[in-house]
Parts: structure tokens; C-alpha cells; sequence
């Protein structure tokens, strides 16, 4: 019989304390910031130039296949963690693989979807979804750098924290921040109005608070050693929902 603790992406009871512990700090952090981008009324004087996502064909057939198990919402979540992801590399003048971050974006919530939510022995849906983009990613021929490299990045985007220069690629980094930011707000004092409305006009953010909520208490009851259990626990609703950036895309 597979115990819990054998399974990919488990935390231990004295992982998951200090995991709490590091979430609950990092969401105390955050507040100034995020009270600030929602009474804000002088935006932010950061700069934002749009950038295309890549068009090579790898990166179509990533986006036909994500498209047809995503929910909409869930999809425009993705897309808008592209956009996100290079304005903070634009932000902080990070060089990074534009595609390496583009397929990691497009498939790091694919265990969220119906498909493959159900999956054993994961305990954790970014392990699962990791796994599963690698193994996508193998099956149309992909370099197997590339392969490993999406899988990393998607594994890790549940974290607390990925610092810069942890070891882990810049890639890595701006996914984490762009998906935090996108869930709940993280940051938002530093993105430009203006830049959220026109990310928020390509790809809505209806329906998506309520979606990803769902999904994440889902995952809580499904998954109660995951990542996502335990900062569904130490009341991750609230932060999801009271996002500057569904105010923002609204201004």
C-alpha cells in the first residue's frame, strides 16, 4: 500500500508547519503592497512594453493541447502568467528562454483540469502538472533539456518563495511571481494599471477567482498533504479575493 509520505509532492506534518509558518509571513509581507495597489491613484511609474508570446510550433501545439482541458478561466489565467512573468523580467532586466517560459505557463495548471485533477500517487497538482508537461513535451519530440527544464519550473511555482539566484532557472522565478500575482495580488503595487487592463482585455479575469478557489479547496480535501492543501488552510480565499487587480483591470 503507497503511503502518503511515498507520494510525489507530499509534505511531511513538520514540512507542512514550516511551510504554513513561511506562507502566513509572506502574506503579512504582502499587505502594505497590496493595500497600496488598491487605493492607489497615481500609478506605478514602471514601464511595460507588451511582448508576443513565442510562435514557434512547439508553442502552438502546447496551446492547442492546454486549450482543449482548460476551463476558460483557467486558460486566460495561464496566458495572463506569460504576460506577467515578462514584465517582470522587463522590470528587473532578467534575459530569459521565451519559450521555456511560455510552455511552462501554458501547463502549469493542467492538473487542475477534469482530465487529470484525479491522478495517483501525485499529492501535489505543480508535481503532477510537471510530470505531465515533460512527458507531453517528450511525446512531440521536444529537446529533452527543455523537457526537464518546464518540468522544474512548473514544480516549484506552488513555493513560498524563489529567490533569484536560488539555483533554480530565472525561469523558474518569473512564473512564481507572475502566478502569484495573478492569484493573489502579490505585487501588484509594482505593475502598471494601464498594463493590467490591456493583459485583462486580452484575457479576462471573469469567473477566475471563483475557479481557482474551487480548484484549490478541492485540493485541499483531495490532496492533504500538498502545498496547496496547506496554504488553502492558512486562508489563501483571501488574498484570492481581495486581488488589486480585479479592481485594477476595471479602472
Amino acid at each position: 500500500m503507497t503511503t502518503v509520505s511515498a507520494q510525489p509532492g507530499s509534505l511531511s506534518r513538520p514540512e507542512q508547519m514550516r511551510f504554513a509558518r513561511a506562507a502566513v509571513a509572506a502574506q503579512i509581507k504582502s499587505l502594505p503592497g497590496t493595500l497600496r495597489a488598491r487605493l492607489r491613484r497615481v500609478d506605478s511609474s514602471a514601464l511595460a512594453r507588451e511582448s508576443a508570446p513565442p510562435d514557434s510550433a512547439l508553442a502552438r501545439d502546447a496551446e492547442r493541447f492546454v486549450a482543449e482541458h482548460y476551463t476558460t478561466s483557467l486558460y486566460n489565467h495561464c496566458l495572463r502568467c506569460w504576460y506577467f512573468g515578462d514584465f517582470f523580467a522587463q522590470l528587473e532586466g532578467h534575459r530569459y528562454d521565451p519559450e521555456l517560459l511560455y510552455i511552462s505557463s501554458l501547463f502549469h495548471d493542467i492538473a487542475l483540469t477534469r482530465q487529470f485533477r484525479d491522478q495517483r500517487p501525485y499529492a501535489c497538482f505543480a508535481v503532477e502538472g510537471a510530470d505531465l508537461a515533460k512527458a507531453w513535451l517528450a511525446r512531440n519530440n521536444a529537446d529533452d533539456a527543455l523537457a526537464a527544464n518546464v518540468a522544474e519550473v512548473i514544480a516549484a511555482h506552488m513555493d513560498v518563495h524563489v529567490p533569484v539566484g536560488s539555483g533554480a532557472g530565472i525561469e523558474t522565478y518569473l512564473l512564481h511571481e507572475a502566478a502569484h500575482l495573478d492569484v493573489a495580488g502579490t505585487r501588484a503595487s509594482q505593475v502598471p494599471s494601464s498594463y493590467t487592463r490591456l493583459v485583462a482585455g486580452r484575457h479576462p479575469r471573469t469567473g477566475f477567482a471563483r475557479a481557482f478557489s474551487d480548484a484549490m479547496k478541492y485540493e485541499s480535501l483531495q490532496r492533504k498533504a500538498s502545498r496547496a492543501a496547506v496554504l488553502w488552510k492558512v486562508g489563501m480565499a483571501i488574498p484570492i479575493n481581495t486581488n488589486p487587480l480585479d479592481s485594477a483591470a476595471h479602472r
